[in-house]
């Protein structure tokens, strides 16, 4: 970052040259040599912070910020939600917390990391957030602020992690009873877009935390789509799902039968683009 600061001074100065130089230098008795230099200047500067803006397209705020408090704590979570929704009805399917009591969410969790991130991990120095053995790979970690744009651009490679996204599906759906396995046991999950939450304040925890979501859609196959269909028709709410009208995504609180419920505040994400 210190290269980039002095790149981007020096080719301040570059041009500053180059106007007096026009104005007052040409006439000196070395103008040439102050032109070469001048010239030359703005293009090995420049030629530096185009390649950071290449490197750091689509967050270079986020680069820039974090070089200040760079060793900060920031959580970091990296996760992925369904978008289940009956076509035709603007109801989406949300299942219950299983650590927030009564609060409702969308389908979905966080990632999971594998062995060959060991090196980035170290290197990172990331520390996990989970006591939960059966967790402890979780993309669910805290680390120095100054890592925050090369995690970025690691995510979106999609390597050294979990990119199926099956298994939060049956874990929350299928293993829960909320869906029938045998109608369910093949799903075409699309992947609709990414949201990112970029060094904010949420409720939970102390940080900053820097948050990505990765939003899904299923093709559901006409019987797969009748089976969401009969959810409905059996409960619009039970001690396992709810169906939250679209309107309400954004509110963190829904209402059903007068009785008011907490919503994640990431339902929000499911909302159309």
């Amino acid at each position: 970052m210190i290269k980039l600061y002095f790149s981007l001074i020096a080719f301040i100065l570059s041009i500053i040259g180059l106007y007096f130089y026009e104005t007052n230098w040409r006439t000196t008795e070395h103008h040439e040599i102050i032109h070469d230099l001048l010239i030359g200047f703005p293009f090995a500067t420049g030629g530096f912070i185009l390649n950071f803006i290449s490197e750091n397209r689509g967050a270079l705020l986020l680069a820039l910020k974090c070089h200040f408090k760079k060793n900060d704590e920031i959580y970091v979570s990296l996760s992925y939600l369904f978008k289940i929704k009956i076509k035709g009805d603007n109801k989406y399917l949300m299942v219950k917390s299983n650590k927030i009591t009564n609060q409702y969410q969308p389908v979905g969790g966080v990632y999971k990391r594998f062995p060959s991130i060991t090196d980035k991990w170290r290197k990172w120095g990331a520390k996990e957030t989970s006591n939960d053995r059966c967790n402890s790979d979780d993309l669910r970690f805290k680390v120095k602020r100054k890592f925050i744009p090369e995690i970025r651009k690691w995510f979106y490679k999609k390597e050294n992690r979990e990119v199926d996204v099956w298994r939060e599906f049956c874990e929350e759906l299928l293993s829960t009873g909320i869906l029938p396995k045998n109608i369910f046991e093949h799903i075409k999950p699309e992947f609709l877009y990414s949201i990112e939450e970029s060094l904010i304040f949420r409720k939970g925890q102390e940080i900053k935390q820097f948050l990505i979501y990765d939003v899904f859609t299923i093709n559901f196959s006409s019987e797969q789509e009748q089976a969401v269909i009969d959810l409905l028709e059996q409960a619009e709410i039970t001690d396992k799902y709810a169906f939250v009208e679209e309107s309400d995504l954004d509110k963190e609180l829904f209402n059903i039968n007068k009785i008011e419920y907490q919503l994640g505040y990431h339902a929000r994400y499911l909302k159309p683009h």
